[in-house]
């Protein structure tokens, strides 16, 4: 069997402190570390994690580095290398700033020289790059809070389905001594039968026998579910249980199981933060990100730039560069100038020209229906936004209901709680009394088994209450994230149409 990582028993034992003795600790433990779904969403965590670390590298500064295309010629005998390196580096964060150099590099046993080398800096005037930006940092880290949060919820569930198994092996040793309560109320109209005289082999004598019989099995039936569901619950814990098919009595499942189950103090939903309602805040989540999409979708952009290209072959000078580009819409246009120095810093062929009349370059390229599908676009933004705007308007009613429901909830439990308590009380008392009483030889030995299995139900019961509540609490915190985000509570807030 696969072992859980440390990491993730403390992890759970984090977010879900046990209430409960050793025995149920220990067995809660084991339970977990068995928990393959558990280990599933860990890993989906750890997952979610390295996508965060390779969202900020794809959105911070960045460097590439190309040799670019190298040809190799002989002419007139003579080898001549020529190279096109560039090298550009990219800072999204400071307005999409880049800095670009590329340039061909010419080498022969005669002379080096270079062409078009091109220092060129480029930036963001208007453009909605860095919201872009900021969008998919936000929403990778919003992949690894909800895959944490789901961890979260599995660890959750996971103790649920411990105690809902414990809870129904409670309910089968309840059923076990209500069956033995039965059992001596037919042996005592067995006794009852003959102390009135009726022979074994008259009908009224055997009918009451085959009753007594009847319930025997009845009780050997529910103690063997018991003990079998109970090795089942232990294999599920790794742990070792004697399962004797032969040798069957209830004593040994319970000797096996928790003899008590500390139940924690109650949550009372109306003390959580209606913000932090699972499903207000993941749809109030879900309009927040999806309007700053729509922000970002502008249609619009204006970058500019400035450099130096050193050698520039259509001015046959250095020259001193500016450039346009701009994005509206289906329209793309760039623009760009040189203005020529009249001078060669570097080597080259050819002297340098003293002609210093600009360069002018233009581009322009249209597409009239991308116009129209923006205008369609921009109109199913709004729908959208509306019908985001309606399931939050949703959770707030589904939270509406969870507060009306889990508040009765907490009642019928405290009720239950305080009923089998004094039941138990009450019986315990009893029982003791019974004790006594048969021992005295005042009270048959059923009369005092009677009392016993009905205390011994009662505790049960009491168990079963307090195993309630702990899955209770555990459905609170399922319905609850207590890390929701400052900018995802405000924008509940600022969305939310109806206060509670």
């Amino acid at each position: 069997m696969r072992k859980m990582r440390p990491a993730i028993i403390l992890f759970l034992f984090w977010i879900s402190p046990v209430f409960a003795d050793e025995i149920c600790s220990e067995l809660l433990s084991l339970w977990l570390s068995n928990d393959l779904t558990v280990q599933k969403y860990t890993i989906l965590a750890e997952q979610a994690a390295l996508n965060l670390d390779k969202t900020y590298i794809n959105n911070g500064i960045d460097i590439t580095l190309s040799s670019g295309t190298m040809t190799f010629k002989t002419t007139d005998g003579e080898g001549v290398l020529t190279v096109k390196p560039s090298a550009e580096l990219t800072i999204p964060q400071a307005n999409g700033t880049s800095i670009t150099a590329s340039g061909t590099f010419t080498n022969s046993e005669s002379k080096d020289s270079w062409q078009d080398l091109q220092i060129l800096l480029m930036t963001d005037i208007i453009s909605s790059s860095a919201l872009s930006r900021k969008i998919e940092i936000l929403k990778s880290k919003r992949e690894l809070l909800e895959a944490r949060r789901n961890l979260r919820i599995k660890a959750l569930e996971a103790e649920n389905n411990f105690y809902s198994a414990l809870k129904e092996l409670f309910e089968y040793a309840v059923d076990v001594f209500d069956k033995k309560n039965d059992l001596y109320e037919k042996q005592l109209a067995l006794r009852k039968v003959q102390s009135q005289g009726y022979s074994r082999t008259s009908p009224t004598y055997r009918s009451a026998a085959l009753e007594v019989q009847s319930y025997e099995r009845k009780v050997e039936k529910a103690v063997r579910e018991l003990n079998r569901n109970t090795a089942i619950f232990a294999a599920l814990c790794s742990k070792d249980f004697d399962y004797d098919a032969e040798n069957q009595s209830e004593e040994k499942a319970l000797s096996f199981l928790p003899q008590s189950v500390t139940a924690p103090l109650a949550l009372n939903i109306a003390d959580f933060r209606a913000e932090s309602y699972a499903d207000i805040e993941s749809a109030a989540w879900a309009h927040y990100i999806a309007e700053l999409e729509r922000k970002a979708d502008t249609h619009f952009s204006l970058r500019g730039g400035a450099g130096y290209t050193f050698n520039n072959t259509d001015a046959n000078s250095d020259t001193a560069d500016g450039k346009l580009a701009l994005e509206w819409g289906g329209l793309s246009a760039s623009a760009g100038v040189a203005l020529p120095t009249g001078k060669k810093v570097l080597k080259s062929k050819t002297e340098a020209s003293e002609e210093k009349s600009p360069v002018y370059t233009l581009s322009l390229t249209l597409t009239p229906n991308t116009f129209r599908l923006n205008r369609i676009s921009k109109k199913s933004g709004a729908l959208d936004s509306d019908i985001e705007k309606i399931a939050i308007d949703s959770a707030w009613e589904d939270y509406k209901t969870a507060v009306l429901d889990k508040t009765m909830s907490l009642e019928d439990i405290v009720w239950a709680q305080k009923n089998y308590a004094d039941e138990y009380a009450l019986y315990a008392s009893l029982a003791a009394d019974n004790l006594r009483n048969f021992r005295a030889g005042i009270i048959t030995e059923s009369d005092y088994l009677d009392a016993k299995a009905n205390r011994d139900m009662a505790k049960i019961n009491a168990l079963i209450s307090d195993i309630d509540l702990i899955m209770y609490n555990n459905s609170i915190l399922q319905l609850f994230h207590d890390d929701a985000s400052d900018t995802d509570l405000a924008e509940v807030s600022a969305t939310k149409r109806e206060r509670i």
